[in-house]
């Protein structure tokens, strides 16, 4: 039996083939329009869609657009620390006020003659410190540099305490209100200062022998604003090592306290310094 040709209807056409030539032209031209919605601030999806043709390779559109933003990366150097990227976040705000304690509560303690005291327990020259909490504290007085023990004594009667440096924490009024009365009285010198208080446990001491009844007991540090600079900076420095991961936030709070004595403008007296205890 003879075979016949079969006819070929409308309906079974095959479909319409673009040509090579006329889809590479139009991949090109999907191309400059993804280049131009970009820099108008358009995603390549967007620009895409909008002219319902397939989404060029992204990778390769990035190289033939910009070949001279290319990273090279190279291997840092033996020894070398990394550079921080992005804004480095102060640690330790979850350690503010935390505990803020009225005087009296704890042993205080603060700088002497080269040596760190409470007034009755002389610790030495060191202390390791374990901190809980830490408050600014605005100490409002007479600023009377006078060496006759006498007057000072008499000026340390016009002292008053702030926490937050407008408030006078005994209720009386405000800081500003005071330092005027002051000065328009006899001490044209008068003003605030601003020191820092750390709460936290004693864990240990040049002297231990003598403060065996305070360690690790929770005790107070008053740090002049000297010292309290001196406090700060160990927080930014060791703000960076966390964000490296060198350390915790939880090991930047055992810390070590020497006392350095120091002298100037013929008068002596006591700074703090700060290091991480390392193990």
């Amino acid at each position: 039996m003879a075979l016949q040709k079969k006819t070929t209807t409308a309906a079974e056409a095959p479909p319409e083939v673009t040509k090579p030539a006329d889809n590479k032209q139009r991949i090109a031209d999907a191309q400059a329009k993804v280049k131009k919605d970009r820099e108008a601030g358009a995603t390549a999806s967007a620009a895409a869609a909008h002219e319902n043709v397939p989404l060029p390779d992204e990778e390769k559109l990035q190289d033939a657009e910009a070949p001279e933003e290319k990273a090279v990366v190279q291997k840092a150097p033996a020894g070398a620390v990394a550079k921080p990227r992005g804004k480095i976040n102060r640690i330790l705000q979850d350690r503010i006020d935390v505990m803020i304690a009225p005087y009296g509560s704890f042993p205080r303690i603060k700088t002497g003659s080269g040596n760190l005291t409470d007034g009755v327990v002389n610790y030495g020259s060191w202390i390791e410190f374990e901190m809980l909490s830490y408050n600014e504290l605005f100490i409002i007085s007479p600023n009377e540099d006078s060496k006759d023990k006498a007057v000072q004594d008499e000026a340390k009667g016009f002292m008053k305490y702030s926490y937050d440096g407008v408030n006078l924490d005994d209720g009386s009024g405000l800081v500003v209100d005071y330092i005027a009365k002051l000065q328009a009285e006899d001490y044209p010198d008068a003003g605030v200062k601003n020191y820092r208080e750390c709460v936290g446990i004693l864990m240990d001491c040049e002297k231990a022998a003598v403060a065996e009844d305070v360690l690790d007991k929770i005790v107070q540090i008053q740090l002049s604003p000297t010292s309290r600079t001196q406090h700060e900076g160990y927080i930014m420095a060791n703000s960076f090592h966390v964000n490296r991961g060198v350390c915790t936030e939880d090991e930047v709070c055992l810390m070590k306290i020497k006392a350095k004595a120091t002298s100037g403008g013929g008068f002596d007296w006591t700074v703090m310094n700060f290091a991480r205890i390392v193990a």
